[in-house]
């Protein structure tokens, strides 16, 4: 087997924390899986190093901007972004590339979606017999009345990635710690 070693037009996708800004009311840690420039740096650089070029595009509507309106060619993305709003929000950017079949590297639309919703993941998970922690999924506080796991149990965000929304509180080891960090997770992340 024989590998040509050719050199692209690399995009750059991504999300800069210093591209957005909290609003009031907002939790602190909102954009907390997005990028600092440092990281976006060495990718750059790693990508240049192989003698590539790299186009930095940024976010999901700069992509749109750069691929559509502007009309720009690139022969590959490298995708890093984590989208805005909404639970398929990593979708986002693979979707785009999909439509316009544009190769890119990394997850599929379908892939990125599932794994940000930690209900959907779990049930397929679970479909396939691999072991996982049993859930209850909770959208209201009356959803509480259906909870029958043992204590402790950790309060995670059904839509997030990383450690959004956890910190020492989303440990609870009562119903009554479950009941107040429940009510705190909704009033903040109104998912």
């Amino acid at each position: 087997m024989t590998f040509v070693n050719k050199k692209m037009r690399v995009g750059l996708t991504y999300d800069l924390k210093t591209d957005y800004e909290l609003k009031p009311g907002e939790p602190v840690d909102k954009y907390a899986e997005f990028d600092k420039e440092e990281t976006i740096a060495v990718i750059e650089n790693a990508l240049k190093e192989e003698g590539h070029e790299v186009i930095r595009i940024g976010n999901g509507k700069k992509l749109i901007d750069f691929l559509v309106v502007k009309k720009e060619k690139i022969d590959i993305i490298f995708n890093i972004a984590e989208g805005i709003n909404f639970r398929s929000r990593e979708a986002q950017v693979p979707a785009i590339l999909d439509l316009l079949g544009i190769p890119y590297v990394g997850s599929d639309p379908l892939t990125q979606t599932i794994t940000l919703d930690k209900v959907m993941a779990k049930k397929i998970i679970a479909y396939h017999g691999l072991p996982t922690p049993k859930f209850i999924l909770v959208n209201e506080i009356p959803d509480l009345k259906n909870f029958n796991l043992p204590f402790p149990v950790i309060v995670k965000l059904r839509y997030e990635g990383t450690s959004k929304g956890l910190d020492k509180n989303a440990l609870v080891n009562n119903f009554t710690k479950l009941k107040e960090r429940v009510e705190w997770v909704i009033k903040t992340y109104h998912q």
